[in-house]
């Protein structure tokens, strides 16, 4: 299943789907309400330290209502990668994102490959993630 996107990041930086081609996409729907999307935060950063940007493109897309807050949240935990304030819905509707957390796969020809969604009491949706990115053949070559 394809789907686009073009946004501005909080860093100032223009995305788009079609800018990211060739590469793993990892959307990161989360808001700073939900326990389990701040608590995968030190997973995500493990995840930049292990790919390199050339690899895998991680975006945060945030639903918090309170801009401030969403902003002093990234600052204080350092989250030095993407980040999108959703503030209209329109790139969670777009996905169709209902729950948080929820993180979309998107290959490198565009088209979501997994959808991992909410908690699960065995394992952090981001430990999820990361074996769903360990099995991508393309991520994990040594070229």
């Amino acid at each position: 299943m394809r789907r686009r996107f073009q946004f501005t990041t909080l860093q100032g930086e223009s995305l788009s789907l079609d800018a990211l081609a060739g590469k793993t996409v990892v959307l990161d729907f989360w808001a700073t309400w939900c326990h389990p999307c701040r608590d995968s935060v030190p997973d995500l950063k493990e995840l930049q330290k292990k790919y390199s940007p050339g690899q895998l493109e991680l975006i945060s897309i945030s639903a918090d209502e309170d801009e401030k807050q969403w902003r002093d949240f990234i600052a204080k935990q350092q989250m030095n990668w993407p980040q999108f304030w959703d503030r209209a819905g329109d790139i969670r509707s777009a996905f169709g994102v209902h729950s948080f957390p929820t993180y979309i796969v998107i290959n490198e020809e565009g088209v979501i490959t997994q959808r991992i969604v909410g908690e699960n009491p065995q394992q952090s949706v981001a430990a999820r993630l990361k074996s769903v990115l360990a099995s991508l053949p393309k991520l994990n070559s040594k070229n």
